[in-house]
């Protein structure tokens, strides 16, 4: 009887699910990356293609214009990194548009660039950002995914969290809009509650006014 007993103890505590798991699964809880720290350079660190590439690679490019200089960073790649010399990182951006352009007054810019049949092509709009991520692997993909469509981390907390549950990633995001009508700044971000799953697919709906006008400029 009491060894019968100490199996059935056993067995709940090995299908006891672990303190963190419950956690997330649960509430929502803060997102692992800071606005403040350019999040969007580490996010490409944990990309898992769509499919098999015989080469490619994720890399941020800036310029200063104070000081005329020129960064290419790789900040992640995958296959037969010898193809990797067929891609110049000399870059200019008037003729090849990068992944989220901006960095006034200088610029910078993401570049996903895929070598197939000795051919150079890179990536240049945000569905084929998303065809290349295809299935979600992990949160760094459904953050990037999110921010392919206009959703970003805020600066407050309550603009930067999510949860996940069953294959299914749930946050509380940012997105900011210019329509607004004519003000000092024409600028108003609402906090979105937005569902992605394991299969990319994406829901959306507003659960209210993040900030507004020159409220967006204090985060």
């Amino acid at each position: 009887m009491k060894l019968g007993f100490y199996v059935i103890l056993l067995l709940c505590l090995s299908c006891k699910k672990q303190p963190e798991e419950i956690s997330i699964a649960s509430k929502f809880v803060e997102i692992p990356y800071d606005v403040k720290d350019n999040y969007l350079d580490s996010l490409p660190k944990k990309i898992i293609p769509n499919k098999p590439l015989k080469y490619w690679q994720y890399a941020t490019y800036s310029e200063r214009l104070s000081t005329d200089k020129k960064i290419y960073t790789i900040l992640s790649q995958g296959g037969d990194t010898a193809l990797r010399k067929m891609i110049n990182t000399k870059i200019d951006p008037i003729k090849i548009t990068g992944l989220f352009e901006g960095g006034h007054p200088g610029f910078r810019a993401n570049y996903l660039i895929v070598i197939e049949k000795d051919k150079v092509e890179y990536i240049d709009s945000m569905e084929g950002l998303r065809d290349f991520i295809g299935s979600i692997d992990n949160l760094e993909e459904a953050i990037l995914f999110a921010k392919s469509y206009g959703y970003v981390m805020g600066s407050k907390l309550t603009g930067r969290m999510y949860k996940f549950s069953n294959g299914t990633y749930t946050f509380h995001l940012v997105k900011y809009s210019d329509s607004y009508p004519e003000s000092m700044f024409r600028l108003k971000a609402e906090l979105i509650e937005l569902t992605i799953t394991a299969d990319a697919y994406i829901k959306s709906k507003s659960i209210g006014i993040y900030c507004k006008e020159e409220d967006c400029f204090r985060f």
